[in-house]
């Protein structure tokens, strides 16, 4: 019975927490990649405003 209602409770739990280790996930890989996309987005702008 103690397996039982520890199965039963823990989905949830284990949603959330797999839910946030997602989002951290997520939010890891797209901070560099957004830092570098932001990098070559005000380099190009900052060659342009410089060729013009």
């Amino acid at each position: 019975m103690t397996e039982e209602t520890e199965t039963q409770s823990a989905p949830p739990t284990r949603r959330v927490s797999s839910t946030v280790a997602m989002n951290r996930f997520i939010w890891g890989m797209l901070k560099p990649f957004l830092l570098v996309v932001g990098g070559a987005v005000l380099l190009l702008f900052l060659l342009r405003q410089a060729g013009v």
